[in-house]
């Protein structure tokens, strides 16, 4: 599912990541916010502000922070997914 919410309902472009699901999708991924920052070739200050619901990036910046969440969030699904998978074998074992 995707992670958006409309923070302003009357804003053009893509919404705004609602920035509690934002930071739960980078810790549950395993990702510092250096590496997210790095990843988006911003600074980690920013990744903090984001996720505390400051002001967030607009453009190419936040184009790509909602492909980055999204990338994330489908790996933790398929984890997921696989563990679930491996635990089933191991019960039936």
């Amino acid at each position: 599912g995707k992670v958006v919410s409309m923070q302003n309902g009357s804003s053009p472009g893509p919404a705004r990541p609602d920035s509690v699901a934002a930071r739960r999708i980078r810790e549950r991924a395993g990702w510092s916010r250096q590496q997210m920052a790095d990843e988006l070739g911003v600074h980690a200050n920013s990744i903090v502000r984001w996720e505390a619901g400051g002001s967030g990036p607009e453009g190419v910046r936040l184009a790509g922070w909602i492909r980055l969440l999204d990338r994330l969030s489908t790996e933790i699904v398929q984890t997921d997914e696989a563990a679930a998978r491996v635990a089933d074998r191991v019960v039936e074992i």
